[in-house]
């Protein structure tokens, strides 16, 4: 069950990079077992199997499924609250409230695998300043010129 489940969780990885973790199901017909399997970037976290023909294999079921529906964000969900695969929210500064939202422009390197950092490159467009076209850079903050650094 866990192989055929792990493609699932490739897929989801693959469909969504940035995401931290993958929810799969896993049923077992022969057994009536009930697994809910995590897979996340250090490999695998698995729920004890529950069974569905027994009242507290039910109840241990629903009580998982009511976890998972007091999720309130994507966030909760496994999935980055700045970055929706297309666009990014950046701050330019610790104290910046407001921020800028930049459009990805290219993925310059995509590692596409489940477990490790599955590091990704991308290059991003931002505005350079409020009501002027955007343009590609790196996706840095901003540094204010006014704050000293400290010396080491």
């Amino acid at each position: 069950m866990v192989f055929r489940a792990a493609i699932y969780g490739r897929c989801l990885f693959s469909a969504s990079p940035s995401r931290h973790f993958a929810l799969v199901l896993g049923f077992c017909h022969a057994t009536t077992k009930l697994r809910f399997l995590i897979f996340h970037r250090s490999g695998l976290t698995a729920s004890h199997p529950f069974s569905v023909r027994n009242e507290a294999g039910k109840r241990d079921i629903l009580r998982v499924f009511l976890s998972i529906l007091q999720w309130e964000s994507a966030k909760d969900a496994g999935f980055l609250g700045f970055y929706n695969g297309f666009e990014m929210s950046l701050l330019h500064h610790e104290d910046d409230q407001d921020g800028v939202v930049s459009r990805v422009a290219e993925v310059l390197r995509n590692g596409l695998r489940v477990r490790g950092r599955a590091s990704r490159v991308l290059l991003v467009d931002y505005p350079t300043s409020k009501g002027s076209k955007s343009k590609s850079g790196p996706c840095v903050p901003a540094l204010d010129p006014t704050v000293r650094t400290q010396e080491r």
